[in-house]
């Protein structure tokens, strides 16, 4: 668990599924087609082993505002995990008050759910390996454009920062056709704490 100010990010738990479903309503508005219901998260499905979702609460409003999950990944290897699936922020939450290249500052999935998942996983699993994955642009359903945004931002900069490296694209993945990233943590790590205090994860 991590607590910035009023915000705190941390696993979900089954008493959240209240709040959890008011941020399904709310995704749903905004057109995050991926985030509109328990049935598009599938939440019934992300129990460990498989999987777990973590989230981050405004506690002064007792909502949830930020949801991704990381779950295995047999289709790539028996000891992969797929980090920020089913990743979404509500407009409004952002550690930078103005407009900023620095990808840490945009979000908080790559600052603070992205370690927690990691720090979760390795200590049950200490031979895991970690991935990240994007929709092909052409055949992203999520109208709000963020896979679209994915692909040609955050994962194009990380890629140059030696953080990510292209496992393979045009994966069928669930049937959509996915871009699957491998995470280098000890580049990842270099990355985030230069822009990031290292005693935070």
């Amino acid at each position: 668990m991590v607590k910035l100010g009023k915000i705190t990010f941390r696993e979900l738990l089954d008493s959240d599924l209240d709040k959890l479903q008011v941020f399904c309503d709310q995704c749903k508005n905004l057109g995050y087609n991926n985030n509109v219901s328990f049935d598009s998260i599938k939440l019934n499905k992300m129990k460990m082993p498989y999987g777990k979702y973590f989230i981050g609460i405004d506690e002064s409003k007792d909502k949830i505002f930020n949801l991704a999950g990381v779950h295995h990944l047999p289709e790539v290897s028996n000891n992969a995990w797929r980090c920020l699936f089913r990743g979404a922020q509500l407009p409004g939450y952002n550690l930078s008050k103005g407009l900023t290249k620095n990808i840490f500052l945009t979000g908080y999935q790559l600052s603070y759910i992205l370690p927690l998942q990691i720090n979760f996983i390795r200590k049950q699993y200490p031979d895991s390996v970690f991935y990240m994955s994007s929709n092909t642009p052409k055949d992203t359903k999520d109208a709000s454009g963020k896979s679209m945004r994915m692909d040609k931002l955050m994962h194009n900069t990380l890629y140059k920062e030696g953080v990510l490296s292209l496992w393979q694209e045009n994966f069928e993945l669930f049937y959509i056709s996915q871009t699957i990233w491998e995470i280098d943590e000890s580049k990842y790590w270099q990355y985030r704490n230069r822009f990031l205090p290292s005693d935070i994860i």
